[in-house]
């Protein structure tokens, strides 16, 4: 018997070090895909905001049309379409893991109570 105590904490810690880890991946790729759109923006004001006077005409509106462009359209990870890749993500998996365990623990209560009802059920019989 005491090796199923320990094959349990053993298979619960292994689990439990697999969805961290999972975790940290997640909040590792969101905070990337944040800091990248951040800087992105950033980076198409200060693209536009210098002169290139030493260069021909034809790549400096070439730069500035870039720098317009990095500014105006607004970059964005997403995860094949379906998702964006932003902290609103880590919100939604929070939100979703939450309702997730509210319903386990209430089936875990309904069979507890399933339970208890059967057993006086079948001692007063």
């Amino acid at each position: 018997m005491v090796s199923d105590s320990s094959e349990e904490r053993s298979d619960a810690g292994g689990f439990l070090s697999f969805a961290l880890f999972n975790c940290i991946q997640v909040m590792v790729l969101v905070l990337l895909c944040s800091t990248t759109t951040t800087q992105a923006g950033r980076a198409g004001k200060l693209i536009h905001k210098f002169t290139f006077s030493e260069l021909d005409m034809g790549l400096e509106d070439v730069i500035q049309l870039f720098s317009l462009q990095l500014y105006h359209e607004k970059i964005e990870f997403s995860g094949l379409g379906l998702f964006r890749l932003d902290p609103s993500l880590v919100q939604l998996i929070a939100a979703s893991v939450t309702g997730y365990l509210v319903i386990l623990a209430q089936f875990d209560a309904g069979a507890a109570n399933a339970t208890i009802r059967n057993g006086a059920n079948s001692s007063l019989a």
